[in-house]
This record gives C-alpha cells, structure tokens and sequence, in this order.
C-alpha cells in the first residue's frame, strides 16, 4: 500500500492530490491550507511537544510566529529571540518557540511564560513535522535564532510552505567551520531576510555565500541591526574611584568554556601580585557574576582566591544594574564574542572595559580596550591594561569617550529592533532596505 502511494505521489499528482483532499475533507478541524499543500505527516508524528506549556495551542484562530532556538539557556542570542518574542506579542501574534537540542534549558521556564506555545524538542523533529506545525498553527513567519536542525529542514519546509517568510538571526561565528553562520549562508535560498548583529558576520555571510554556490548574494536580504541598549544618556560620568585602595573588577557572563572564568581567576591573583610589587597600594577585587556547566571547574580557582580574599562568586543575577555597580572595571577574556551584550551595557553606564580583540568587538570598542587573547601569555597585557584604567584619569577618559562615541555611531545604523520587528507585518521586497550598503567601505571591521 505504501508503495502505491508512493508511485501515486510522485508520478500521478493530480489523482495524489484529490486523493488527499477526500481524505481530508471530512476530518475533524480542516484546515483550508491542507487542501493547497498537504505534508503527509500524521499528528502522531510530530515530535514538537509542549513540554508542559501552562497556555494552550490555539489552533488557526490567530497569525503565528515560530521561534527556533539552539537551547532555552540565555546567552546574547536567546536574550534576543526573547525580546522578538515579547514584541510579537504585543503585536497581537501567537508566539511558538521550540529548543531544537537537548540540554539543561534552565531558561524554559522563562520562555514558556512568554510565549503562547513552547516546547523542549528531547528528540529531533523532522522537515515534515515542522511544516506541518507551521500550517496547522496558521503560522506565517519563521524566526530561526542559531538552529541547526531548521537550517537543515529549511528545503522541505519551503516546498511545503511556500509562502512561509524566514528571518535568520546570526549573532556569533565560531567553530572552524564557521557555525550558525555557515549554515545560514549555505541555505541562503530559503531565507528572506539575513538579520546580522556586526559588519563582520555581514562580511561573513556574503563571502561564504559566494563560495559555496558561486554567486553574488543580493545585499537586499542583509539587514545589520545592532542589540543596542536603551538611548546612550551621555551625562553619565563614572570615576574608578577605589574604595580604601581597593578596585573592583567584574566578570560577567555564564560560566562557559567559551568566556574562560579561570582566566580570570588568575587574573586577578597577578593583578595582585603586580600591584605589590609595583608599590601601587592598591588591592584587585575580583566578582563573578554567572552560572554555567563549568562551575564544577572553575571550584578550585574559587575556592583558593576565596581564603586570600581576592574573589567573589555571588552566582546569577540578572538585575543589570545593580551587577554593574558593583564593579569599577569590567573584563571579557573570552575565546570567541559577536559583540557582547556586557559590552553595549557597560559602555552606556560609563563603565571601562578590558576586552579580548575577538569576533566583532572592534566594532564597538577602542584600541585600547582591546587585548589580543592568541599571544602566548594575554595576562601580563591584561594586568597593564587594567592597572592604567584604575591608575591613568586621562587614559580612562580618552578610551571612555572613543567607546562611547563607537556607541553612538553604531545608534545611527538605519535598522534597529522596530525595523527587525516590522518584517512580522508585510512582506514586500519595498521594506528590504539595504542599509548595509552604507557600510560596505568599512573592511576594516570585517
């Protein structure tokens, strides 16, 4: 029998499809799409599952968005795809979202109290279940935030939802191969709309793009929207002012491989041990703020800083403003950043930064800000540059006043959030503003 249907599918279509539609019609909830574009996916097949969402699906009675993520763990790119999410629904749409790999999700609960409909995906789905999702939730955008699995599933999605519009979010690239971004170029062809967060992954896309099929993406599909914070109140102005000699240096972010935690720790025992040495009369108190799956590894650089008194772990916070007050001077010697969300955030409340010169950062921060984490010992260049924030006034001013003027610029960027959030309405070739075009002198940040 399979095989008839089978050979019926794909060589007699038109007796396929009115098939279908007899099978249809009399089934419970049918929806008018099914009659255009059948999936040939059973309701038991789909391994999208709600994962104990506290709200209900509710079936084609509004437009839908689907979001998928990597995981429901809230790094930049998931802080982000929850802002959308957040938007959406003050736009009136139904909201799905969906972890595409199996992992801890700490996060979910906070996703499945914004969205309408969410979902830990324990196993894979395939093309055919999310297609068919997609059509039976009347849903008429696809928002993917760094998903491998709906990179890969997008070719068949598009056959069967055809008039699905696509926005991919990149944020970062990483691995050798590139990562998330990789995948977005390579299928290019089912994507509507490339949101990319710097000039470099906008550099990125376009060339891997050329590679991989031998043409010349259109700029049109490009759009650069920077995660900017709230407007820069450029009043502000902050003073490393050590309280009885002591300068407090701040790690924020989770506790990852990726962010290297233990070099900070270390870190902050050689700033120490230089401020000693030097005669400074100045103690570095190191504060980290995060949790992550490293937290196990990173226990025995704590708990030796912690009985000198040089370090303290006060865990997950996410109040921004009370972590950034804690600190005098902010450090990312992070492997790999796109540009960090710490970065925008501390820049807007004047807060210096010591940051590794990886992925995109040079977009937003000076020189002198900049530390080149491949040389075979960062530290020593690390400790100097933290020393002359806590110690220069001048120096600190100038790079404070650069960063901020970077922030600015950045502000002016013709896409913002509202503009990202505006493809959820029409779709028409109009709105693809190139506003990347104006950036195309810029190759020295890509």
């Amino acid at each position: 029998m399979k095989a008839l249907i089978d050979y019926l599918r794909w060589r007699y279509t038109g007796i396929y499809w009115f098939f279908c539609c007899v099978r249809h019609k009399y089934r419970a909830g049918f929806h008018p799409e099914l009659r255009k574009r059948d999936t040939l996916v059973n309701a038991n097949q789909i391994k999208l599952h709600t994962g104990g969402a506290k709200k209900a699906a509710r079936i084609y009675k509004n437009r839908g968005i689907l979001y998928l993520i990597h995981w429901f763990e809230l790094g930049g790119a998931e802080s982000f795809a929850l802002e959308t999410i957040k938007a959406a629904k003050q736009m009136g749409y139904a909201t799905h979202v969906f972890s595409t790999v199996s992992s801890a999700n700490g996060d979910y609960e906070l996703f499945s109290s914004v969205a309408d409909h969410s979902g830990i995906a324990d196993v894979l789905p395939d093309a055919k279940a999310i297609s068919r999702y997609i059509l039976e939730n009347n849903i008429h955008v696809l928002h993917i935030h760094h998903s491998k699995l709906a990179y890969s599933a997008l070719p068949l999605i598009k056959e069967y939802c055809a008039d699905l519009y696509v926005i991919d979010s990149t944020h970062i690239i990483e691995y050798p191969d590139g990562g998330f971004p990789n995948f977005s170029a390579r299928f290019s062809d089912f994507i509507d709309v490339h949101h990319v967060i710097s000039l470099q992954l906008a550099g990125y896309i376009e060339r891997t793009y050329h590679e991989l099929h031998g043409r010349v993406l259109d700029s049109r599909k490009i759009v650069l929207a920077y995660l900017l914070p709230s407007p820069v109140d450029r009043n502000i102005s902050r003073v490393v002012a050590p309280d009885e000699g002591v300068v407090r240096v701040l790690f924020y972010g989770r506790i990852e491989n990726q962010k290297q935690p233990y070099l900070f720790c270390r870190l902050i025992r050689m700033l120490n041990e230089y401020s000693l040495e030097k005669r400074l009369g100045l103690a570095f108190k190191g504060v980290i703020v995060g949790a992550g799956s490293h937290e196990a590894l990173l226990h025995h650089y704590y708990t030796v800083a912690l009985r000198k008194g040089e370090l303290e772990w006060l865990g997950r916070i996410d109040d921004k403003d009370y972590v950034y007050s804690l600190a005098d001077i902010l450090v990312l010697p992070s492997r790999n950043e796109g540009i960090s969300l710490t970065s925008y955030e501390a820049i807007a409340r004047w807060l210096p930064i010591v940051s590794a010169d990886v992925g995109a950062q040079r977009e937003l921060l000076p020189r002198e800000m900049l530390v080149d984490i491949w040389q075979c010992n960062p530290l020593p260049e690390f400790v100097s540059r933290i020393v002359r924030f806590a110690v220069d006034d001048e120096f600190r001013q100038t790079a404070m006043t650069r960063a901020r003027e970077n922030l600015a610029r950045l502000a002016e960027t013709p896409a913002d959030m509202n503009w990202i959030l505006s493809l959820y309405g029409e779709h028409n070739d109009e709105e693809l503003s190139p506003a990347k075009d104006e950036y195309e002198g810029k190759a020295c940040f890509l």
